[in-house]
């Protein structure tokens, strides 16, 4: 074996005894107390609780059980969350970071850019596979009923001009259920097989483009504008379209049912128009 091969093999060992006892040794601990004091020092109102954290090779760190509470209140339980640098936005300038989370029993991945000397977020790409939003305390704690699902899509952020805040997303959520928190017309729940939705928003105001449901109780198709309240469920419904109970659904709706019958007689085979008017806690059909 020659010279050059054997610094190269031993140059090769050096590295690889560093790295490991750099992910062996790693004062996770006193990295993440660090981190922890940092960021709550920069928003008071958020309390971050880590588990472990360790390096990610070639860069980046792996957070193990993160939560991040505002005020008391879950935002984000990861089982697993990895930070990795955009090497490829640097060639353009920029700053970005890849994330790889595990939480609510699904994958979450995102890409997001960083500009200004606040290093704030600019844009971001999120990715949803198969996250169960049963699990999720954030809409458990705002939302008056319980929901349960499995939620695929991508939601896309960017600021506009004059900072105008701009998301959209697309999304396919899966097995829906809402389990009312007192019955409603005599229902205790509703299922919805399939739901396809695209909708966008700036903060203030929802535009859902497309609601679209196949299979379960009902079939429908929805669309329109839901003004955010800060309480979500206090959000104001502004939503026109057509729904198609199916017999066994209709047959469910105690005193209500014969009415809905007779109206779907003198439908056409989409259904009958249905204007969605109120809040999530209290919505108003005609």
């Amino acid at each position: 074996m020659g010279k050059a091969n054997i610094k190269i093999l031993y140059a090769a060992y050096i590295i690889g005894i560093g790295l490991f006892f750099l992910y062996y040794l790693f004062p996770s601990k006193t990295f993440s107390d660090y981190l922890k004091s940092k960021i709550e020092q920069a928003a008071p109102d958020f309390t971050i609780t880590i588990e472990d954290v360790r390096p990610v090779f070639p860069l980046g760190l792996k957070f193990v059980n993160l939560r991040v509470e505002n005020k008391g209140t879950p935002v984000l339980d990861a089982q697993r969350l990895s930070v990795t640098p955009g090497f490829l936005s640097l060639f353009a300038g920029r700053i970005a970071v890849d994330i790889d989370c595990k939480a609510y029993k699904g994958e979450i991945e995102a890409a997001l850019d960083f500009k200004g000397k606040d290093f704030m977020v600019s844009a971001a790409d999120v990715e949803f596979n198969h996250v169960q939003i049963g699990d999720i305390l954030f809409l458990k704690n705002r939302m008056p009923h319980n929901l349960i699902g499995s939620l695929d899509g991508q939601v896309n952020y960017e600021t506009g001009e004059n900072s105008k805040q701009i998301f959209k997303s697309d999304f396919v959520l899966t097995d829906f259920i809402i389990e009312f928190s007192s019955p409603f017309h005599g229902l205790e729940k509703l299922s919805l097989k399939k739901i396809e939705a695209n909708f966008e928003s700036d903060r203030s105001e929802v535009k859902v483009n497309r609601f679209l449901n196949k299979g379960g109780d009902v079939d429908g198709s929805l669309s329109g504008t839901v003004l955010i309240n800060r309480k979500l469920e206090k959000s104001v419904l502004n939503l026109n379209g057509t729904i198609n109970p199916n017999p066994v659904f209709t047959d469910k709706l105690g005193e209500l049912g014969p009415i809905v019958k007779r109206i779907l007689k003198k439908s056409s085979e989409d259904g009958f128009p249905v204007k969605i008017q109120g809040t999530f806690e209290k919505p108003r059909f005609f």
